[in-house]
């Protein structure tokens, strides 16, 4: 049976021998066709994509040629002479490394439109669990009167809203004494500089938000909105700065991070957990709100909830995404 198709698969074998002296002719004669489309040279040669493209590399291999593709492209020190282009404006969001070992972390409070019952509940949890450190995690504050949003001018004032949080950082002062307090910008409070460069650009240095808000007098420090925090391996941020959101939260930002992150923002507790193929696990921990429903949005898809996390030396983590539900923490 061998010897019957041996003739046919010799001839075969000549076959391609032949194609691809001649293609071997072509750049010999042109030596831009090693450059041309696959599918131009199918028609001229009568040949598939594939034979074409196995043609190209060996006709490389042997003749030591490099790939005219930027994959293969590298910068020589005559092209930077030849085009002396510099870099662009870099991105300015920065990491805050945070070194705690059981960590409370709040967000979504939106003073003066906070719950009272459930802001009380996560600080009782906190103490019970003898926290060293507390992350406000952006929008403590609502700024509703310099919303971008049609406002009641009869509701409290920017003012108002201050005062209010000044007396919830003396209690919070001393409910932890000891503990390091840390508040992080989140988009409502961005709403302070934006109204500044929108109707006073010229005044807008002045503003000093710190000084505001007393963050010197309560011993906390200020986290501002371009700054996110590194607990151990956890990624901390308000949850504005990643753009998109969905149904499910959590695996979204994760999809889009890759990495262990902890946010709020969005008024909702959600998890979402993933081994990668070294059974590594990492997570997206998206937490509830400390506020009342808003009149602007009556039926939202909120929850009550906050997170508490327990970071070890090593980077690893534990995090406890906390419900409130019923004025019971679950």
């Amino acid at each position: 049976m061998s010897e019957r198709y041996e003739p046919y698969k010799r001839i075969v074998v000549e076959s391609k021998k032949s194609n691809y002296q001649k293609f071997v002719d072509m750049y010999n004669s042109d030596r831009s066709v090693i450059d041309r489309s696959n599918i131009s040279l199918t028609k001229e040669l009568g040949l598939s994509v594939r034979i074409i493209q196995s043609y190209k590399e060996k006709l490389r291999d042997a003749t030591g040629l490099v790939y005219n593709h930027s994959k293969r492209m590298h910068i020589t020190p005559e092209d930077k002479k030849e085009f002396p282009l510099e870099d662009g404006v870099p991105l300015t969001l920065k990491t805050h490394t945070i070194i705690g070992a059981r960590v409370l972390i709040l967000s979504d409070i939106h003073f003066p439109y906070h719950n009272a019952e459930a802001l009380l509940l996560a600080l009782k949890y906190g103490r019970a669990k003898d926290i060293d450190t507390v992350i406000l995690n952006g929008d403590i504050l609502d700024c509703y009167q310099i919303s971008r949003f049609l406002h009641d001018t009869k509701k409290m004032s920017i003012k108002e809203e201050i005062l209010i949080w000044k007396s919830f950082a003396a209690m919070l002062r001393k409910y932890f004494p000891l503990a390091n307090i840390y508040f992080k910008e989140g988009n409502h409070e961005a709403r302070v500089y934006k109204y500044m460069m929108q109707n006073a650009a010229e005044m807008a240095d002045l503003m000093d938000f710190d000084y505001l808000m007393g963050f010197q007098e309560f011993h906390i420090h200020y986290l501002q909105n371009n700054l996110f925090i590194k607990l151990g391996s956890l990624n901390i941020l308000h949850g504005h700065e990643i753009q998109g959101g969905g149904i499910n939260v959590a695996r979204s930002f994760f999809l889009k991070m890759g990495d262990n992150i902890l946010f709020g923002h969005f008024h909702r507790t959600q998890e979402y957990i993933q081994n990668d193929m070294h059974k590594n696990i990492r997570g997206a921990w998206a937490t509830g709100c400390l506020c009342l429903d808003q009149d602007y949005n009556p039926l939202s898809n909120s929850n009550l909830g906050f997170a508490y996390v327990e970071s070890n030396l090593d980077g690893t983590f534990i995090v406890e995404n906390k419900k409130i539900i019923k004025g019971q923490i679950v």
